[in-house]
């Protein structure tokens, strides 16, 4: 059985922690008659669940980390419009999340999105102090979530290189070739369609490398 990809593993915990943070508090605005709030609460931490077991079951991460990353952001901007300046808090983490499952530029997007629409929402409710603090750590918290991200993106497709290409020849290893057919099998699986491999030797290689070399080989 195929292990879970660490995008896999990040989408699931993510969610779960969503689903984990948010559900208690729709629970207690509900019970506080706080009825737009804790709905909206509610439904964003069941959407939250749903993503963590569609992940869980497909292994499919795609359109889920797209979504989670939108939802995020999308429903701390929504909180911050119905109850105002004291859910600006919850920018923060939903900043974070969203460099983490997507990619830096998106994330960068929407992370600026959700943040200035967040600022204009909260902006008659604090004091010019209070607004000038919130932007700055915006600012700071969005940067550093980007350029993070952004390097661990590079080192990743480094170290993925390193780990399935001969240094010798710039070519696909064995472990790119497993992983190739894993991924070409799963796609059979799943689409149900005719596949073919071809391989082929080449005789005598072996005299090319013991004469020459094996960088001429």
């Amino acid at each position: 059985m195929r292990q879970r990809s660490i995008q896999e593993k990040v989408v699931i915990t993510l969610s779960a922690l969503g689903f984990i943070s948010i559900f208690p508090f729709s629970i207690f605005r509900l019970i506080n008659h706080e009825w737009l709030i804790g709905y909206l609460d509610l439904a964003i931490s069941i959407l939250m669940l749903a993503i963590c077991l569609h992940v869980i079951k497909t292994k499919k991460i795609e359109s889920a980390a797209i979504l989670l990353a939108m939802l995020s952001l999308c429903g701390v901007v929504l909180s911050i419009y119905v109850k105002g300046a004291s859910q600006v808090y919850w920018v923060y983490p939903a900043v974070l999340a969203c460099h983490y499952v997507i990619s830096p530029k998106k994330a960068l997007l929407l992370s600026i999105t959700a943040s200035l629409i967040s600022l204009v929402f909260i902006y008659n409710e604090i004091d010019v102090l209070q607004i000038l603090a919130t932007t700055a750590t915006l600012i700071i918290t969005i940067l550093f979530a980007f350029f993070f991200s952004s390097t661990m993106n590079e080192k990743q497709q480094q170290l993925s290189i390193q780990a399935n290409c001969d240094a010798l020849t710039q070519v696909g290893n064995r472990r790119a070739l497993d992983e190739k057919l894993l991924e070409i099998v799963q796609i059979q699986n799943r689409i149900e369609t005719t596949v073919c491999l071809v391989i082929f030797d080449l005789d005598h290689f072996k005299n090319i490398n013991d004469r020459f070399g094996h960088l001429i080989g």
